[in-house]
């Protein structure tokens, strides 16, 4: 790693020996945005998605003496580009899935999961994730429960334990044992796939980092960062609460949290005035936390100053924040992802730009509680004839006898898209 350290909220500053300052970023709901583009608006968004985040990131990088990079979940879902991988391309022979091979190439240190990760099914999830070239962990998405979190048996890794060599504030080489824990919101079985509720479940954010952070510890983690997709909602704890960072953050031994899920932004005045929270230093409950919005807007950065104590090290001070990716990013970058993605991005668009219909009025949702919104309407009746077309060899063809009448001829002069 490089030698010079430069802070982003303060001047560069030489440390004593025996301390450490480490850098670590974080992305979190990107969900499929890599390209920066709108498909809806078939229009690039310059200051959106990993292509633009990855100049930040290099940047960041590069400032700092030390530096790791991680990704909170919610990455596999919620672009059209991502919908047309899931059902045209499935599995990815010979190649790893966009969202997974630019993580690669940016150099991810491990990555967590999101809800939204299991939206197309466990067995896509789990193809696509095997190609990762950093773990992918989470502590509290199980296949089998046991008596205690630490005896469940997990989908993927509970927990990494990343060993790096780093540099202290003389530049003498250090080993460091970081320990990286996943967690979910345990609320994913219940909004998934039908098919999800048969194979996995899960346990209460809480109470998985409760068992599992004291493993990571005697596993012999120097510090113990927590990937947890999830929001800043209560204070007091509930058992399977969504949004849980706030008693998460009381869990002891956790040195550090990335959290996400709400697609908001942490530190911010939006959460001025909430208990156990500093929004000037970028703490929850004292513990440094960022939250760094979605679709690669924003990258969370955690400045953390480590102090050696005996064999091992603490946490000795910390100053999180949330950055904007460049109004001007480097085309460079955009051209390696453009690469990668050229085939797919544009066999979206054209499938995007077909014509599949016509209307002569216009569609709004207005009325939508009364009944008599034609873009609901149009919706349901869309519905019905495809649910017609399913049922029509079956003995509950009855049950939908609907389709669509005859498309009426259209207007010489209207127009496409």
């Amino acid at each position: 790693m490089k030698r010079k350290a430069v802070s982003f909220h303060g001047p560069d500053r030489r440390e004593p020996p025996r301390v450490v300052r480490l850098r670590i970023l974080g992305t979190t709901d990107l969900h499929m945005n890599i390209l920066g583009f709108n498909y809806s608006r078939d229009k690039p968004e310059p200051r959106t998605g990993l292509a633009a985040a990855s100049v930040l990131i290099e940047r960041l990088r590069d400032d700092a003496e030390n530096a790791l990079l991680f990704d909170n979940g919610d990455f596999l879902q919620g672009t059209p580009l991502a919908d047309y991988l899931a059902l045209r391309r499935r599995p990815f022979p010979g190649e790893a899935h966009p969202a997974i091979a630019a993580m690669n190439i940016l150099r991810y240190d491990a990555a967590t999961l999101g809800n939204h990760d299991f939206d197309y099914g466990l067995d896509f999830l789990t193809t696509v994730i095997a190609d990762a070239q950093h773990p992918v962990v989470s502590a509290n998405v199980v296949r089998r429960r046991g008596a205690a979190p630490e005896q469940d048996r997990t989908l993927v890794p509970p927990f990494a334990l990343l060993e790096r060599r780093l540099r202290d504030g003389s530049g003498a080489a250090i080993t460091l044992r970081i320990g990286v824990l996943g967690l979910a919101p345990p609320t994913l079985v219940r909004f998934g796939p039908p098919e999800l509720a048969e194979r996995i479940g899960t346990r209460d954010i809480v109470e998985a980092a409760a068992g599992w952070v004291p493993k990571l510890r005697e596993a012999g983690a120097d510090l113990v960062i927590a990937l947890a997709h999830t929001g800043i909602g209560a204070q007091q704890h509930s058992p399977g609460m969504e949004n849980a960072a706030l008693p998460l953050a009381r869990v002891d031994g956790i040195d550090a949290m990335l959290i996400g899920h709400t697609h908001r932004q942490f530190p911010s005045p939006n959460y001025a005035g909430l208990g156990g929270v500093d929004t000037e230093r970028g703490t929850i409950e004292g513990t440094p936390a960022v939250m760094a919005g979605s679709n690669g807007t924003h990258i969370g950065v955690i400045d953390l100053t480590l102090r050696r104590e005996g064999p091992g090290w603490r946490a000795d001070g910390a100053q999180a924040a949330v950055l904007p990716v460049p109004d001007q990013p480097d085309p460079h970058h955009a051209r390696v992802y453009s690469r990668n993605l050229r085939r797919d991005h544009t066999a979206i668009r054209t499938h995007l730009d077909r014509r599949i219909g016509w209307v002569d009025g216009p569609l709004h949702s207005y009325f939508a509680l009364l009944g008599i919104a034609p873009a609901t309407q149009l919706a349901l009746r869309l519905q019905r004839s495809a649910a017609a077309e399913f049922l029509r060899d079956t003995q509950w063809r009855r049950i939908c006898p609907c389709s669509l009448p005859p498309p009426r001829p259209r207007p010489a002069a209207s127009a496409g898209r």
